[in-house]
């Protein structure tokens, strides 16, 4: 599905969301390869890391795969200074239910 609506899509942003279902690596890089954003739900102990940090010129050595660790997502939610959005949403069906949400990127 990834692969079909980048080829009708090539130049539009796309952003797929999934439940916990849509957790998986492969998909994520596939996702990632076809330059698709995929959300999706986590564990809260997932360990979480920010992206490598540039290669400078004449490094040697095999490339980092991670960059620092950040913190979990259980860290994240007790956390004071964490900044949550308030979301109103139409709860299939259900009538209005508001969400609270904070957003970031991270690896998995």
């Amino acid at each position: 599905m990834i692969s079909l609506v980048r080829r009708w899509l090539p130049d539009r942003s796309i952003k797929l969301m999934g439940d916990t279902a849509y957790s998986v690596l492969e998909l994520g890089l596939h996702a990632q390869h076809q330059q698709v954003t995929l959300v999706t739900t986590g564990r809260l102990d997932a360990v979480l890391h920010e992206p490598p940090p540039e290669r400078t010129e004449h490094t040697i050595g095999r490339p980092r795969v991670v960059g620092q660790r950040l913190p979990s997502l259980e860290q994240v939610l007790h956390d004071p200074e964490t900044v949550w959005q308030k979301l109103t949403l139409d709860w299939y069906g259900q009538g209005e239910r508001t969400l609270e949400i904070c957003t970031g990127t991270a690896l998995w």
